[in-house]
C-alpha cells in the first residue's frame, strides 16, 4: 500500500458491547507504522498510527446497538472525524504512515495500554 499522505475512510458500524476493557479494531492494518480505526479502553472512537503512539480521538462514545456512520479524513495537515455526517473533531497533526501488511476487519487491536 505503500505512504499514505492523504486519505478518506469510510465505515458503517454497529457496536453491542464495548466492556472488553480492551482496545477493539474496527478496521485498519495489522502492520506498524500503518493505522486502525478502534474503540479504545473507555468506548471511544480513536484513529491511531500503530505502534508509534499517535492518536487521533473523535471524542464520541459509541452507541450500543445502533448504526453509527464514520468517517476520517486527512489532507496531509488536518484530520477530521465525521459521526453519522457531523464533525465530531477536527486537528492539525502530522500522521507519518507506511502501510503494509493484512487489513483487520472487527478484531482486537494490537495497541497495548
Amino acid at each position: 500500500m505503500g505512504n499514505m499522505e492523504q486519505f478518506t475512510i469510510i465505515t458503517k458500524v454497529r457496536v453491542y458491547d464495548v466492556s472488553t476493557g480492551l482496545p477493539m479494531t474496527i478496521l485498519g492494518h495489522s502492520s506498524c507504522g500503518c493505522w486502525g480505526l478502534l474503540i479504545n479502553e473507555d468506548g471511544q472512537l480513536d484513529f491511531e498510527v500503530r505502534c508509534d503512539g499517535t492518536v487521533f480521538s473523535s471524542g464520541f462514545s459509541m452507541y450500543l446497538g445502533a448504526d453509527v456512520v464514520i468517517a476520517v479524513t486527512y489532507d496531509g495537515t488536518t484530520a477530521d472525524f465525521y459521526i453519522n455526517g457531523g464533525l465530531a473533531n477536527s486537528e492539525n497533526i502530522l500522521l507519518s504512515m507506511r502501510c503494509g501488511g493484512d487489513l483487520d476487519i472487527g478484531s482486537y487491536s494490537i495497541t497495548q495500554s
